[in-house]
């Protein structure tokens, strides 16, 4: 009786994977990607936190000038634009923010530094029952980090757009 060897195909003597050069060039794609995609992300959280720094000022200036409307307190109401180095806002009731009981005035830090222009008033009040403003005009909001601005437009009436 004879033995014969048989030979199976699939066996290799040869190791399986990735050369060094294969995986640097992947990592190299890859880092780029990622750091392509690290420089939008960051403009766009910028862009984002801006704009939604200025809807909470639109809201506030909104509320102001509903609760002005409503008579609350039989006051006018208003919003100071980073008083007295506060870095936010206040929503206050009373002529002005020097006289406003602070005990009633609604504290709103800032979650996105901004800037207002030099034409940009310190505060808005709204008058009671008619609702009218003290300013008519632009509220030009700066963004110092990209060096974008955006408007609130607030006209004699008191109706405020952007």
């Amino acid at each position: 009786m004879e033995l014969h060897k048989t030979y199976n195909g699939n066996i290799s003597n040869e190791v399986g994977g990735f050369s060094l050069i294969e995986v640097m060039v992947v990592l190299t794609i890859m880092s780029m990607l990622l750091a392509s995609t690290l420089f939008v992300s960051s403009d766009w959280y910028q862009r984002t936190a801006f704009l939604s720094e200025r809807e909470v000022l639109i809201t506030l200036l909104q509320t102001a000038r509903t609760q002005a409307l409503a008579n609350v307190n039989q006051k006018p109401h208003g919003v100071a634009l980073y008083p007295d180095s506060y870095e936010g806002y206040v929503l206050f009731a009373g002529i002005d923010f020097a006289h406003a009981d602070t005990s009633v005035s609604l504290f709103i830090p800032a979650s996105y530094p901004i800037e207002f222009d030099a034409t940009s008033p310190q505060e808005v009040v709204f008058t009671q029952i008619s609702g009218d403003s003290n300013y008519e005009g632009p509220l030009v909001l700066l963004d110092s980090n990209r060096d974008a601005l955006t408007t609130i437009t607030i006209n004699y009436e008191g109706a405020i757009s952007k």
